[in-house]
């Protein structure tokens, strides 16, 4: 079962009342009540909403000024941010976050568990799709999706022998990857 929900960029104009300068700019991402439904399922485990993680989601990627091609989100957390670096050609391929990860909380982690996946091009999850079954899942639902289009994805997890195997040593390897 294809799991692919299009989300859009919204472009929002703020005005001058007298003159009709334009007074701000901005992009924003819009995803309709049916998807909103299907996230929040998955989110509320985490104490946390679809409304809440865009939000957020919309913040920082306005700050970069790149929006994702296609956001994978998974129905759990796992220990594969090493791995998730480690596979990574470039910082503008991908980037990825947690639903535990709350923005607004000031505590440390170490490093992140991996929950979802923004993926900045097609070809960018291709490439990692062959190298990873992470990323594979993933790219499984996407492929025939067109790059002219914003994608949410929810992706199969990978199986849990190869979390397992996968996972170990992934803190080191975050570590020696981002720190380096």
């Amino acid at each position: 079962m294809n799991k692919c929900y299009e989300f859009y960029l919204l472009e929002l104009t703020g005005r001058d009342a007298t003159d009709g300068r334009i007074t701000s700019s901005e992009l924003v991402t819009e995803i309709d009540s049916d998807t909103c439904d299907i996230l929040d399922k998955i989110l509320q485990k985490y104490e946390r909403n679809s409304w809440e993680f865009f939000r957020n989601t919309d913040i920082t990627l306005r700050k970069n000024g790149v929006w994702p091609w296609a956001i994978v989100f998974f129905k759990e957390e796992f220990q594969l941010s090493g791995h998730a670096v480690s596979i990574r050609e470039n910082r503008r391929d991908f980037s990825f976050t947690s639903y535990s990860m709350k923005p607004w909380l000031k505590e440390e982690i170490a490093v992140p568990p991996l929950s979802v996946i923004m993926v900045f091009s097609k070809q960018s999850l291709k490439t990692a799709s062959i190298k990873s079954e992470l990323f594979n899942k993933a790219w499984e639902q996407l492929s025939d999706c067109s790059e002219e289009k914003h994608w949410i994805c929810i992706a199969e997890s990978p199986s849990q022998e190869w979390i397992s195997q996968t996972s170990m040593n992934d803190n080191n390897l975050f570590i020696q990857k981002v720190c380096v």
